[in-house]
């Protein structure tokens, strides 16, 4: 028997292990039902896509929605970032 060594999120982890234990299900059973649909389909065995809601196209419409169209050539990433960046840290106000 090989021992698999992965590096997973914290979070991702314990919210997995959480929902298998309610199935009476270990992480490592459902790693190893994995491995063996990955070999039985021979490839991943569910579509892999992205979310249309996380789309460009959807990110800016929602935008538009909110504020209207602007002449802006800037992508919403780049408007993001600018903002983030602006934003002052607790480090830097005096009281």
């Amino acid at each position: 028997m090989a021992n698999l060594n992965i590096r997973v999120d914290d979070m991702v982890k314990k919210r997995a292990e959480e929902i298998l234990s309610d199935i009476g299900m270990s992480l490592s059973t459902a790693t190893t039902i994995f491995l063996k649909q990955v070999i039985r389909y021979k490839g991943i065995p569910f579509e892999l896509r992205t979310e249309p809601f996380y789309s460009e196209e959807n990110k800016l419409a929602d935008i538009f929605k909110l504020y209207g169209p602007w002449e802006d050539e800037r992508t919403v990433e780049t408007i993001i970032k600018e903002i983030r960046d602006s934003r002052v840290s607790k480090a830097d106000i005096t009281l």
